[in-house]
């Protein structure tokens, strides 16, 4: 399952996992989004079973991180995102949609 927003409730993910359903789960895609946030919410869950990996962006490259940004300026957001991600989970993959 691909979350368009950071799925952070225990309750739910408990019930997916479950169902055998696995999340990807979006810590960032909008520039509208503050990137200190990012620690709370992955250490809100990264520990479930249920969290597959982190999803950092949404076909960015066409949407430019929903706001009027240059391509790099996009790039870089992303990049700092995963950076941050990273730095509190260094066990689940990191991925982007790059659409």
């Amino acid at each position: 399952l691909r979350t368009h927003k950071c799925l952070t409730d225990p309750v739910v993910l408990d019930k997916l996992w479950a169902r055998g359903i696995q999340v990807l789960n979006s810590v960032y895609i909008a520039a509208i989004q503050s990137l200190e946030a990012i620690p709370k919410q992955v250490a809100s869950v990264k520990d479930h079973p249920a969290l597959l990996m982190w999803l950092v962006g949404n076909e960015w490259n066409f949407n430019t991180c929903y706001a009027d940004l240059s391509f790099d300026e996009c790039q870089n957001l992303i990049l700092k995102a995963a950076e941050l991600v990273r730095q509190h989970d260094s066990s689940h993959p990191i991925a982007t949609v790059y659409g």
